[in-house]
């Protein structure tokens, strides 16, 4: 955004009005356990939503690579009010992923409006 202020010998300044509209959003995302072992059970996602919304889950490699993704309507499980809880079996095509650094990636909401929140996934084994 680009505002002109006015001119250099201008000594009185311009006034500017903006109407701000900050919608009370509180979503919480955890995941757990972190370093998370693919061989010894399986990642827990917990996501705490203030409404009813659409979500998607996703997880990617740091290459970018999405190696998973879940989602789920308004009023579904996983789209409720409240505390939400995935399980994910640490599988990408069959196999356990790779020990590394992942992204988790929660959206709220749709594609005009969403919120996004991000977590760091360490795997060992």
């Amino acid at each position: 955004v680009y505002e002109n202020y006015g001119e250099i010998s201008q000594i009185s300044s311009n006034q500017y009005n903006y109407e701000l509209n900050f919608e009370k959003v509180d979503i919480r995302l955890m995941v757990a356990p972190s370093p998370y072992n693919p061989t010894e059970g399986t990642l827990k996602i917990q996501y705490q939503l203030s409404q009813n919304s659409e979500t998607s889950i996703a997880i990617y490699s740091l290459s970018g690579h999405k190696i998973y993704e879940s989602t789920a309507l308004s009023g579904s499980t996983g789209g409720l009010k409240g505390q939400n809880t995935l399980v994910w079996n640490g599988k990408y095509n069959g196999n356990n992923i790779a020990p590394g650094l992942y992204v988790v990636i929660l959206k709220v909401g749709s594609n005009e409006s969403a919120i996004i929140k991000t977590k760091r996934l360490g795997v060992k084994w």
